[in-house]
Formats: structure tokens, sequence, C-alpha cells
């Protein structure tokens, strides 16, 4: 006959045994003493060595190798099942640090549910309390539980990141984007990297700030500062020596101090005391060069034109012909004709039959003195001078 007794320190491989789809609960664990008669497939019969009742003992990993005639003492619990027979007592070994195990599992499927409940809930969010549970009930040592504290707490890292990223995208995009830097340290201690696309908008966030950091420190270099009273054209192309520049926004206004002309140029003298602004420049395009150069050859060829018209009523008054006696208004080509019925303007009638080139200034308005009329209009009158014809001068008038 062998001896065999069990306590609380012997040590099981396997941490979780179930008796009857049941955990054992460590209270319901009592300290047998049996000698063990007959060994069956799935049971040992055996005698309660006080009591003398014989009940079944399950074979498991603690009895397995019990044989008959042993005297053990172990841990384990007991079942009772009543039938019309009478009552059978089925007895499970069991080891109390095993117990303790399975006690450990469901604390920590407990805790587990009310960190995920946490986690995943609308507002995702770390309950601190039952994260420090399982950590004391050493849920490393349960690799399916850690997957779904795992899976937990990266839920939890993403919903972290989603909000500080918000918090980073609104300061880069607003009206006067800058960069959040608490909010971008916060992510990369997230490790935002893990989530390629959520980075991806951080990393365009950033670069949308500097992009405009860039774009400002361009702006400012690209300014003119000008009194309101001589501003240049929004939207309209000038000269600036070499280059060809569209202004295209005005700043704040504010007041020009006695300062400023000897920090801005001369062209700010005599304008202290008024407002000015800083008004903001791009290159011109090319398509946008072109026509300006169009329109300033134009330009030029009509002030050339104006200039030369100029010189020739001039000389046509000092050394052309007024008649003397007032005659009608001559026959010829009229051009240039700005005669209005209020007695104002001019006109040139250039007639190569009758050689001669007039020069008709109206004089017809109130004020003017009607005495040195000697051409007859439809109102008061004008005064007339001609010159022989030439071709020159009719091809100046005629080519405007």
């Amino acid at each position: 006959m062998k001896i065999i007794i069990l306590s609380k320190n012997t040590i099981v491989e396997n941490l979780l045994i179930k008796r009857n789809s049941k955990l054992i609960e460590i209270n319901n664990i009592k300290h047998f003493k049996y000698e063990i008669l007959k060994i069956g497939r799935k049971w040992l019969e055996a005698r309660d060595v006080e009591k003398k009742y014989i009940n079944s003992i399950e074979i498991n990993d603690i009895s397995k190798d019990w044989k008959v005639g042993d005297i053990v003492e172990f841990d384990g619990t007991q079942e009772f099942k009543t039938s019309s027979y009478g009552t059978k007592v089925f007895v499970y070994p069991i080891n109390k640090e095993e117990s303790t195990k399975d006690k450990d599992i469901e604390e920590l499927e407990r805790w587990l549910d009310y960190i995920e409940n946490a986690a995943f809930g609308s507002t995702p969010y770390l309950y601190k309390n039952g994260y420090d549970k399982v950590q004391k009930l050493h849920i490393e040592e349960y690799p399916e539980y850690m997957q779904r504290l795992e899976k937990a707490l990266n839920n939890i890292e993403k919903h972290q990141i989603i909000k500080w990223l918000s918090y980073v995208e609104e300061a880069a995009y607003s009206k006067t984007p800058y960069l959040y830097k608490n909010g971008i340290d916060t992510l990369k201690s997230l490790n935002i990297e893990k989530y390629p696309e959520l980075y991806k908008q951080l990393q365009n966030a950033i670069d949308s700030v500097k992009s405009y950091v860039e774009i400002k420190k361009d702006k400012k270099d690209k300014r003119y500062f000008f009194p309101l009273s001589d501003a240049p054209i929004i939207n309209k192309v000038y000269q600036n020596n070499d280059t060809y520049i569209v202004y295209t926004e005005m700043g704040k206004s504010f007041y020009i101090d006695e300062n400023m002309p000897s920090i801005f140029g001369s062209r700010l003298l005599g304008h202290e005391g008024e407002k000015g602004a800083y008004y903001y420049y791009r290159e011109a395009t090319p398509e946008e060069m072109a026509l300006y150069k169009n329109e300033q050859e134009e330009h030029d060829r009509k002030k050339k034109f104006h200039n030369e018209v100029l010189h020739f009523i001039e000389y046509v008054i000092q050394h052309g012909v007024k008649p003397s006696n007032k005659i009608s208004f001559p026959e010829g080509i009229e051009v240039l004709n700005t005669m209005n019925m209020y007695g104002g303007g001019e006109c040139f009638v250039i007639n190569e039959e009758d050689n001669k080139i007039w020069y008709i200034k109206n004089n017809g308005a109130d004020g003017d003195n009607w005495e040195y009329n000697n051409i007859k209009t439809t109102g008061a009158g004008a005064i007339g001078w001609y010159i022989p014809y030439n071709k020159k001068d009719a091809t100046l008038l005629l080519n405007n």
C-alpha cells in the first residue's frame, strides 16, 4: 500500500480544468482521504477512510497514477447525484493552485469585458482600473486574452490619433494656418506611423502650413508701399524696371508718418498724415506681358500722333492763312472732327483739288469772342487757318 498526499503546493501543468462544464470555485474545495479499491476507465472506486463510504473519484491528471490499495489525500470537490436508486457521490481531485488560476481567469474575463466596453464605445477611452486589474492577474500569461486587450488598446490609440489629428488639421487649415506642435508631438508619441492613411493626412497638414509660410514670406518680399491717393490699380500690368508685375491685393491701410519717406522712398514726401498701404504683386504671365506691350505700343503711337497734331496746329496757326472775311465751311475730307453744338471742338479739312489743308477751331461757346470767327457754322462760327496741301501732313491726319 502506498500513501499519497497532495497539498496546495502541488503543481499542475494544465491551468484550466472544467468540471461538468463549470469552473470549480475555490470555496467548494475540501480535503479528502480515500483508499483506492478499483480502477475503471473513467472513475476510481474508493472508500472514504474516515466515513467508510464508497464513492467514485475522477481519473484526471492528478489521480491517473493511483493504484489499488493506495491511501491518497488530496484536495478536490464533490458532486451529489440522486436517482431512484439512491444518491451517488462523485469526487474530483484538484489542486488549489489550479483552482486559483481558474478563479483568475474568471476575473480576467470580467475586467476585460469592462475594458472592451470602454474601448469600443462611442467615445473610446482606457478603463484604467480594469487595465491595472488585468495586469495584476498576469494577463500576459494568456495569449488569447492578451490579443483581446491589445485590440482594445489599439482602438483607443487610433481614436486618440484621430482626435489629435483633427486638432492639428484645424490649425493647419485655419484662416491663419500654423503648426500645432503639441498635437504633432502627441501624434508621434501615439505612433501615428502605424496608420498610413492617417499619417498621410498629418503630412499633408504639415506641408500645407509650410507652403503657407513660404508663400507668406514670398509675398512679404513682393510688395510696395503706396499712398492711397497714388495707389496702383489691382490686376493691371505695370513695368518695374526690366520686369513686369501685376498688383493682386492691398494690405491693411495705416497713416504715413514723417519717418516713412526715408524708409519707403521719396514718393511718400508730401503724403505725411495721409493713409497708405502695402500693395502685393506677382510677376506677370507671358500673355499679360504681351498684351501690356501691345497696349503700351498703341498708347505710345497715340501719344506720338497727338504731339505731332499739336505741332501741326501750331504750325498752321503761325504760318497758315487766316481769311479776313467770313466764308462758308470748307469742303473736303473732314478728319478728327470734335466740333459740337455747344461751340467747342475742332476739325481738319483736307481738299487736295483746292490745294488746302484747313485747321478749324470752333469758337461759338459762351464767353468766346465771336468777332474772331471767319468760318460759318450752324452755331456762332469758328476760326479757320489753312496751309497748302502736302502729302506728308495729309497722310498724318488721314492715318489717325
